[in-house]
């Protein structure tokens, strides 16, 4: 009996030992949750191959609705504790998400980390999700709208105010334009964009539409007329200076080159969008990424979050638009200055170098630019809306901007996402 005992025993414990051992090995890897509202196909892409790469980790998609019901659920999942480890960043209010302290502080990332550091990001750009001193976000690329045009007509940037806009606007002599087939709708969207703070303070849940400033800046869109030019028309008019600004949107050294030769080879300024601080740029970023606060697997989200800031992701699939990694806009910087290039342009056209001046603003462009892109779309929808009626349909102005105030002020009481 005491032996059949012990064999007994011993059957026993080597099973447990067994089942421990397998329990062990079959844990896999680290799931980390990365919710999105719409899902970009180059992270998706690259997902799908960094959970190949390796064993220690696997990313998993979460997408929520893209409605007002899917950001409740993402703001409630968010601030239990139950939301994923790494969010998609693109069109919510970075701001509110910052001020409740759901998303992790980067800088604490960054700065432990041999691999990547401060100085290895473009700084502008990356400021653009610091929050009172917290980084709660990451973008991975980038292009921006501004406005350009001859420096001896429009001046410098740092003097590019409504008021200054709307002075050249009221002087322009008969026959020219301030911009091609520019709506009142988008210069207001424009404008807007580039100095919302002026308008909306989110941590103080204060708006000011009431205010002249505000009041002036809708008076000055519903007097514009869009007048539309054919291309060759367009283009010698910004060649010839009857028409006096154009607007741009940059994603790359090849469309910045482009611009600069639209102005008879005369020296060109890069004003941007007016505000009460000077002109500025309205940079818009793609495939930012956070952490959240409140994840239990922070430091496996940011291994995938560095995995983004690598060459081999910057190089490749970073597309359409600036890398947010400085080694690799500076690659891009060098290339175009090759007298022969690595790839003939798509278009046919002759290739033609850029030079180190034109670099060299292109570079001080990105690295000063401190955009306001990060406004709230639910915020700008209100506005367009209300102003259409003033535009199309001759709303009293007054009248607007009181709606104007009253819908934003509840929305940013209500803590708006």
């Amino acid at each position: 009996m005491r032996k059949l005992f012990c064999v007994f025993l011993s059957v026993f414990l080597g099973a447990f030992f067994l089942v421990g051992c397998g329990d062990q090995e079959d844990q896999g890897p680290v799931v980390i949750t990365y919710g999105t509202l719409n899902t970009d196909l180059s992270m998706e892409s690259w997902i799908a191959s960094w959970n190949r790469s390796q064993s220690e980790y696997r990313v998993e998609i979460k997408v929520y609705e893209d409605s007002d019901t899917g950001r409740m659920q993402l703001n409630k999942d968010l601030v239990t504790g139950k939301g994923p480890d790494l969010l998609d960043l693109s069109d919510i209010n970075v701001g509110n998400y910052a001020a409740k302290g759901v998303l992790e502080d980067l800088y604490s990332y960054l700065d432990r980390d041999e691999r990547v550091s401060r100085e290895t990001l473009v700084q502008g750009v990356m400021q653009t999700y610091e929050f009172d001193g917290r980084l709660c976000g990451l973008p991975m690329g980038y292009y921006f709208e501004t406005l350009l045009g001859k420096k001896e007509r429009v001046g410098e940037a740092e003097d590019w105010t409504p008021e200054k806009l709307l002075e050249l606007l009221q002087g322009l002599d008969e026959g020219e334009l301030l911009m091609d087939a520019l709506s009142p709708e988008g210069f207001l969207r424009a404008v807007f964009s580039a100095d919302m703070s002026s308008y909306v303070d989110m941590a103080g849940r204060k708006c000011y539409f009431e205010e002249e400033r505000f009041r002036n800046l809708l008076e000055t869109a519903s007097g514009l007329e869009a007048g539309v030019l054919d291309e060759e028309a367009h283009l010698k008019g910004l060649a010839e200076g009857s028409v006096l600004l154009e607007r741009a949107y940059v994603s790359d050294v090849s469309g910045f080159l482009e611009y600069c030769d639209m102005f008879g080879g005369e020296e060109v300024s890069w004003v941007g969008f007016p505000s009460g601080q000077g002109g500025r740029t309205v940079l818009y970023t793609r495939m930012p990424v956070g952490i959240s606060a409140l994840s239990d697997r922070k430091d496996a989200a940011w291994e995938f979050l560095i995995s983004l800031l690598g060459e081999e992701f910057q190089k490749n699939d970073v597309m359409f638009c600036f890398p947010i990694r400085m080694s690799v806009l500076e690659e891009s910087f060098q290339a175009a200055k090759k007298a022969v290039p690595e790839a003939q342009p798509a278009d046919g056209q002759e290739w033609v170098p850029a030079t180190q001046e034109q670099i060299d603003a292109l570079r001080e462009l990105i690295c000063s630019s401190r955009s306001e892109s990060i406004s709230d779309p639910n915020i700008w929808r209100i506005v367009r809306e209300e102003a259409e009626t003033l535009f199309e349909q001759g709303k009293n102005l007054e009248e607007v901007a009181g709606i104007i105030q009253n819908r934003v002020e509840n929305y940013i009481l209500e803590g708006g996402v």
